[in-house]
């Protein structure tokens, strides 16, 4: 799994200057199975959460209210 950071213009960028996020993970016909797929959603899930958690914490440190 892959993901990039985007800015306002659909540019790469480091994570405090975020405007998007897209996540990426590719499961190709020869190694395609259950197991695959319930991998890949987990890790997807993984990092969403820990996405969360990390702009919690800016927030926290920043003093700015959580929405």
């Amino acid at each position: 799994m892959s993901d990039t950071f985007l800015d306002e213009e659909q540019s790469s960028t480091e994570f405090p200057n975020v405007d998007s996020i897209q996540f990426e993970h590719r499961i190709y016909s020869d190694g395609a199975s259950q197991q695959e797929l319930m991998s890949g959603l987990m890790a997807l899930a993984t990092a969403i959460k820990y996405i969360q958690n990390t702009v919690a914490a800016i927030r926290r440190e920043y003093g700015e209210d959580e929405d």
